[in-house]
């Protein structure tokens, strides 16, 4: 082992404790001494007697066993050990249990649920939804926990079991440098693991974080034991909100590589458009070329700088520049006129939106000669700086706090905002600007006094609207693809714990790292879960992939109905198959809380929630009494996250 690392680990252990303790002139640490005589070397009291282990009777932690393998309470208090040196992982709850399915139950009441029998004139064991409720709503959300195994390998060198062979808190400092270094890769998981498929060696497929669970969590799902939960209506109870940053602050406001077929989209001067292979072929007869229009306007923020780019690539060599305007038809910019071969090429130009909350895309090209197509892909317009700034910040502070879902009417001083510390620091800075940003991207000037009324900052603590800001170690931050998570962290999440541990030292006289000394090797089960996920919000920075959840089909509007069909973008309503089994109907839920369904029988009209919102809500409608043929579905939470996947819903007899 090399020297640098040598002393950084004695660097370590010192720091562990306070200075060493004055102790008597022949004192010898038992720990360290047996360990040195384990390994073959004779130890000698500080006179130069030699030191005989007969005479010590305690030996601490380890006592001098090669391994130690502890169950039941044992195992818990060790685990809760290592977790307390960490105030992030002592700060929640501790689940243990003897299997490795640990049930996480929580009680979330289902709403409305008052009834009356004398105007309904049954008792409630003849109502079914009286019925459904009051019997399936204590184990309908339950959950589970499955705790995985860890391990940490731990390196001691002889060098340094020697330098400590005087000290009485020997045992104890390399008690707290194990622990606080499994405590810290604990911490890391919690706040960063993405999966649990270790196989492929990655750290961060240990174990799920916390934020992971959260994204992933909605009411259908498969628990480890087995069993498939459906919840129906009520999926939106245990579902967090979840916001998908970019896409509300328009980080990235347009892109298309045409891997759809979007054509109808764009509309061409001369020529016609198809998509073809991935490319927007634009193709004539006799002609010399022409302008593309994009059709839609595309939403910017005002005042803010961006880059409009396409990829050409022309059938001969031909000028090509682009064109952005205002939705009054107004132009903003216009790029440089590029001269492009056959081989093909990229234009861009740089340009501010001003004041216009839209913006219009053209791109003109000309030709000395006819009859040669051009094929067009990678349209995007994107901020010249791709990265939240701090009026950012607030402004999603703003949505997860207005988007918190209302059926929870949780104590205030219960909820949180989870942060980075480099999305903490943009907070504070956005907390000094006197700035208001609207949900459109306006930035509107803000009097001293009224920018004070939204924030409280007391003692040092940042606060945002009267919630505080609690910084995560190791957290990544937005502008690095992290989180932000609002909600009751402390009531709700949970540490699983297997009361299994162990741990065992053997002595190398070759370490891996070079070396001799002794190979510490600990075993543990450890796992995190969310109580409730319904009590969240949760916000993904840059790359967010976060929308609406996929849409489900159910024979019922109540608890008791059972899933149709289990693909997320296809579904067949089958009126006969239905009608046998004594189905009430077909009705469709998205578990995203406040989310608006609507349908169509033209799937272009679900494209964006600016059309769907002409179109009929899907809520509470029957889809086995509508008319044989196929329909769209979609689910929008505008403002917040983006739209589920579309779904196919094909009605038959």
């Amino acid at each position: 082992m090399g020297e640098e690392l040598i002393q950084q680990l004695i660097k370590a252990l010192d720091s562990a404790m306070p200075k060493r303790r004055n102790v008597a002139k022949n004192y010898v640490n038992p720990l360290a001494a047996m360990m040195l005589e384990q390994a073959g070397y004779q130890v000698k009291l500080r006179d130069g007697t030699i030191w005989k282990h007969e005479y010590t009777t305690n030996y601490g932690f380890a006592e001098f066993t090669r391994a130690r393998h502890l169950q039941g309470l044992e195992a818990k208090e060790s685990m809760l050990l290592i977790n307390s040196q960490s105030w992030f992982l002592d700060r929640y709850n501790k689940l243990t249990g003897d299997s490795s399915i640990i049930p996480m139950d929580f009680w979330t009441g289902i709403p409305e649920q008052l009834t009356d029998t004398q105007r309904i004139t049954s008792t409630p064991q003849d109502n079914a939804n009286v019925v459904a409720s009051r019997n399936k709503w204590a184990n309908m959300f339950g959950d589970e926990v499955y705790v995985h195994h860890l391990e940490r390998q731990v390196d001691l060198p002889i060098e340094v079991i020697r330098q400590y062979l005087y000290d009485p808190d020997f045992e104890a400092r390399v008690e707290k440098i194990f622990g606080n270094e499994i405590a810290n890769d604990l911490v890391r998981l919690a706040v960063n693991g993405n999966d649990v498929s270790f196989a492929s060696g990655d750290f961060y497929k240990l174990l799920k974080s916390y934020a992971t669970l959260l994204k992933e969590a909605k009411g259908t799902k498969t628990l480890v034991s087995g069993v498939n939960r459906f919840v129906g209506k009520h999926g939106n109870l245990i579902t967090p909100v979840k916001v998908n940053a970019p896409a509300i602050r328009f980080i990235d406001p347009f892109s298309d590589d045409f891997s759809a077929d979007t054509s109808a989209n764009y509309t061409a001067s001369a020529g016609a458009l198809a998509v073809s292979g991935g490319k927007l072929k634009w193709t004539g007869t006799s002609w010399t070329g022409g302008t593309v229009r994009y059709n839609n306007v595309i939403p910017v923020l005002m005042n803010t700088n961006y880059v409009a780019s396409i990829y050409i690539k022309p059938g001969a060599t031909s000028s090509c520049y682009i064109t952005i305007k205002d939705p009054a038809n107004n132009t903003i910019a216009v790029s440089n006129t590029a001269s492009i071969g056959t081989g093909g090429g990229t234009i861009q130009v740089a340009f501010n939106s001003y004041n216009n909350l839209g913006v219009v895309f053209n791109v003109t090209c000309t030709q000395s000669s006819g009859n040669s197509g051009y094929d067009l892909d990678n349209v995007s317009i994107k901020r010249s700086v791709n990265k939240f700034e701090p009026y950012d910040l607030l402004n999603i502070l703003d949505v997860m706090i207005d988007h918190y879902n209302p059926e929870y009417e949780v104590a205030d001083d219960e909820l949180a905002f989870l942060v980075s510390k480099e999305d903490a620091s943009l907070i504070a800075k956005g907390l000094r600007i006197p700035v208001y940003v609207t949900d459109k991207g306006q930035l509107i000037p803000m009097a001293t006094e009224t920018r004070e009324s939204r924030t409280v900052e007391t003692q040092g603590a940042i606060q945002y609207r009267g919630y505080p800001i609690v910084v995560v170690p190791y957290a990544k931050s937005l502008n690095k693809g992290g989180f932000i998570i609002f909600g009751a962290d402390k009531a709700e999440y949970r540490i699983a714990i297997q009361t299994l541990f162990s741990y065992n030292r053997v002595y190398n006289p070759r370490m891996e790292k070079g070396g001799e000394g002794y190979q510490y090797t600990y075993h543990f089960y450890q796992a995190y879960g969310v109580r409730n996920p319904g009590k969240f919000v949760i916000a993904e920075g840059i790359g967010s992939s976060l929308a609406c959840e996929d849409l489900i089909f159910a024979t019922s509007k109540d608890l008791i109905g059972s899933r149709i069909g289990s693909s997320a973008s296809a579904v067949t309503i089958d009126k006969s198959v239905l009608a046998a089994a004594g189905a009430k109907g077909a009705f469709v839920f998205c578990d995203t809380p406040g989310a608006e369904i609507f349908y169509s029988a033209t799937s272009g009209n679900l494209d964006t929630y600016a059309l769907a919102s002409t179109q009929t809500p899907a809520e509470g409608v029957d889809f086995a009494s509508l008319s044989n043929g196929t329909y769209y579905v979609r689910a929008f939470l505008d403002g917040v996250t983006l739209p589920s996947t579309k779904m196919t819903v094909t009605v038959q007899d």
